[in-house]
């Protein structure tokens, strides 16, 4: 159903869309030596098409996606890391939310990163 080719390192964090018809989850990807590309993509179903809906930039990763019980958003955690790459570490977490959208949206964080939240379930 969903092939992880180069550069796709993982596709992990499934969540189903509330109608089944969809399947949202979080994509690595590897670009160069110590450079990850992460995004979260929807996956339909029917027509085996994946979007993205929203993409971590720099030190940033966005992670676990779960959607409204109408469908219309997401809701997914962010992460803040010292650098980008494998030796990061995370500074801090927060909860944010995007639309399901045909084009990659910017994400609303609606924690504080004090919070450090995690987890939207």
């Amino acid at each position: 159903m969903l092939d992880c080719q180069n550069p796709c390192l993982e596709a992990n964090y499934p969540a189903w869309s509330p109608d089944g018809r969809s399947l949202a989850f979080t994509t690595f990807d590897g670009k160069g030596e110590n450079t990850v590309n992460i995004r979260i993509d929807v996956l339909d179903l029917a027509t085996r098409k994946i979007r993205t809906i929203t993409r971590a930039a720099g030190t940033d990763n966005v992670t676990e996606p779960r959607w409204s019980p109408d469908g219309r958003t997401l809701v997914f955690e962010v992460q803040h890391y010292t650098n980008a790459g494998p030796t990061g570490k995370v500074t801090e977490t927060a909860i944010a939310t995007v639309p399901v959208t045909d084009h990659v949206a910017t994400a609303t964080v609606i924690t504080p990163w004090s919070m450090c939240a995690s987890y939207p379930d």
